[in-house]
């Protein structure tokens, strides 16, 4: 009985035993940061393959058959990994975000990545965090006042405009002064589409559509912008660098569970400064008969020509009035160990602070990458764009709102007794801005796909070859109506015009690069290469006049047609490149580029241009003396020297060329 008794308690005991060593734990994980709780962490029981878990949406997780001596490892993309006992009471856990040092940050540069510190050029440099804080249409509008050298000025209010970008200053006098823009490592076309025919009728000199393509690039898509300055760090894209460099590298996916992002912003705009009192109508008016009566006039003719004394209209209020935007983002990404995807969508509605403009967007994107071994990897990043402009309307600077809010005389009415607007100020002709405005318009639709794919192969330890193929399409089309009631438009019973422009990019860039370490003080990084880019514009302009009526105002019903102008514009480069990095100690670096570029913009005699840059830097925080100064964390003294060019210039400018026959239909000389 007694024998029984003992091996009763001992399977009692060892039953407890088990039970100790092995069930159910569960947990919160939080970040230490925010104390918010973060979803898709990866907890993983050490030592045991196959036993762990994810946190679900609010940061909760459970696993089973876990022992309570072992150790639970938490991993998650930016904050540190946790190591943790499973015993411990795991009802808060958190994570201490990763913070890395100036030294660790990786910065992408001209056909590659390496370490910021490692860098002998001058950057600067805008993280994801940065550019999602800021509510902006376009993400070149976050430049100001974030990085030191650049400079942004907006042409107009108009949503959806173009900014010029100045990167230490103008680069050039006679051809562009805009930066080359490097997207997922390939250059794509950013300038502004518009006419450029020498034609000087009514319809080719109307407002040129201030359209910025590069609006379409969607900023929460954007991991990270590099901005190259320097020549050092630009004279690796030789002929296009000149005015400096500014590299976008887009998100990828993790692997893990799949992660939702879901974004909405609103918000009301108004004009910032008003630096001009308009005067009132009295004012006006007192002024008005002092300058008259000076000038020699009667009383009686003062009282004729200034007008009604009984009219006060603010023109200012008339065209400026609240904008307002709405924009709804949504996103997800994951993946597995070897498959990684990123992809999102994006509607953006803004309404102009000036009357009848406004911006309609919408974008999405697919970037997803492969790993097929542990040689191959390869990918694919395509983005898709539809943008709808309303821009302000007007044939003329008279009949542009912003001008006409500041000159239109404050005792002129805005309407007749009939209702209808006002077109005349004492029997003489003016442009009522907000009449026009109505009745004419002036419209875009413009749509960009840009398609990446790369592949990439080691083919030995430190040796990889890259390639890129990029296509680039932009489509705009622009539809413009000057009306027959308006001052300009009653000369000709009305005119219209239609621009179409489809420009197509297709580019490849290959290189080879070979990194190494010698003795675990000298790196070396090798890279030579070979890109080629070609540029393919089709242009359409047609421009008509005598409508027969103002309530259709298709082309087709127009009954006098200007000869229609077609052109196709083309262009070519081939470039090859090379350079080579030497790193000592993590101390002194040295580096050196070459390129050489043929482009078809040029003439015959000087197709081919050489680009070079030698740079040099020693970070001084590295060196013996420094170690026991505390205050001081990072101190590098940099050089270089080197050349860039500049291509930004119609096709053909190189070229004497002669047209014929511009409006021979309607008695013109030729041209």
């Amino acid at each position: 009985m007694l024998k029984l008794s003992f091996v009763l308690s001992f399977l009692l005991l060892f039953t407890n035993y088990l039970l100790s060593q092995t069930g159910e734990i569960s947990g919160t994980i939080y970040g230490a940061d925010d104390n918010l709780p973060l979803p898709g962490v990866t907890i993983a029981v050490e030592g045991v393959s196959g036993l762990g878990t994810v946190s679900d949406f609010d940061g909760n997780f459970k696993i089973s058959g876990v022992h309570d001596t072992a150790f639970l490892v938490l991993t998650f993309v930016g904050y540190e990994t946790l190591k943790i006992k499973a015993k411990e009471n795991l009802s808060k856990i958190s994570l201490n975000p990763y913070i890395q040092t100036i030294e660790e940050v990786v910065i992408t540069v001209p056909y590659g990545s390496q370490k910021r510190e490692t860098f002998t050029g001058s950057v600067g440099i805008l993280q994801a965090k940065q550019l999602d804080k800021l509510p902006i249409s376009s993400f070149e509008k976050s430049f100001q006042g974030n990085i030191a050298g650049v400079q942004t000025t907006s042409a107009s209010g108009q949503p959806g405009s173009g900014t010029q970008i100045r990167i230490r200053g103008i680069g050039s006098i006679s051809a562009g002064s805009e930066p080359l823009y490097v997207l997922d490592g390939i250059p794509i076309n950013a300038q502004q589409l518009s006419r450029t025919s020498s034609a000087t009728d009514q319809a080719a000199t109307a407002e040129v559509s201030d359209v910025n393509i590069l609006s379409g690039l969607n900023p929460s898509d954007i991991e990270s912008i590099t901005i190259l300055k320097d020549a050092a760090a630009t004279s690796l894209y030789g002929s296009r660098a000149s005015n400096g460099v500014i590299m976008i590298t887009t998100k990828s996916g993790t692997g893990g569970k799949t992660k939702y992002a879901f974004n909405t912003t609103h918000g009301f705009s108004k004009i910032a400064q008003n630096s001009f009192r308009t005067l009132t109508a009295s004012e006006f008016l007192e002024l008005r008969q002092e300058a008259l009566l000076n000038a020699g006039y009667t009383i009686d003719e003062v009282t004729q020509l200034n007008g009604n004394a009984t009219v006060a209209t603010n023109w200012f209020d008339e065209v400026y009035d609240y904008g307002y935007y709405s924009n709804y983002e949504l996103s997800a990404s994951g993946g597995t160990d070897k498959t990684n995807f990123y992809i999102s969508g994006m509607y953006r509605n803004e309404e102009g602070i000036v009357i009848n403009t406004g911006l309609e967007k919408y974008s999405g994107r697919l970037n997803i990458t492969h790993k097929a071994s542990d040689k191959l990897n390869f990918g694919a990043k395509v983005s898709i764009t539809h943008t709808n402009q309303l821009l302000t309307p007007g044939s003329s600077l008279l009949t542009d709102p912003v001008v006409g809010a500041y000159i239109l005389p404050p005792n002129m009415s805005l309407r007749n007794t009939d209702g209808s607007y006002n077109y005349s100020y004492n029997s003489q002709i003016a442009y009522n801005v907000i009449g026009i405005s109505e009745a004419d318009s002036h419209y875009n639709a413009t749509n960009r796909v840009l398609a990446n794919v790369q592949m990439q192969y080691k083919i030995i330890k430190d040796l990889q070859f890259k390639t890129i193929f990029n296509y680039d399409n932009v489509n705009l089309q622009e539809n413009g109506y000057i009306s027959p009631l308006t001052p300009d438009g009653s000369i000709v019973n009305g005119r219209a015009w239609q621009l179409n422009i489809d420009q197509n990019i297709l580019s490849s860039s290959n290189t080879l690069n070979y990194s190494k370490e010698f003795h675990k003080k000298h790196t070396i990084q090798a890279l030579i290469g070979y890109e080629v880019q070609t540029s393919n514009k089709q242009i359409t302009d047609i421009n008509a006049s005598q409508f027969a009526s103002n309530q259709i105002q298709s082309l087709g019903t127009a009954t006098s047609f200007d000869v229609p102008n077609a052109y196709n514009p083309k262009s070519n480069m081939q470039s090859f490149i090379s350079s080579l990095q030497y790193n000592f100690n993590n101390s002194f670096y040295l580096s050196g580029s070459l390129r050489r570029d043929g482009s078809s913009k040029f003439s015959t005699g000087g197709k081919w241009g050489n680009f070079w840059s030698v740079g040099a830097a020693w970070r001084i925080t590295e060196t013996k003396f420094m170690q026991n100064i505390s205050n001081i964390n990072s101190l590098k003294l940099r050089t270089s020297i080197g050349t860039s060019g500049n291509e930004d210039f119609p096709d053909y400018m190189a070229y004497s060329l002669y047209g014929f026959g511009y409006n021979y239909n309607q008695d013109k000389e030729f041209t």
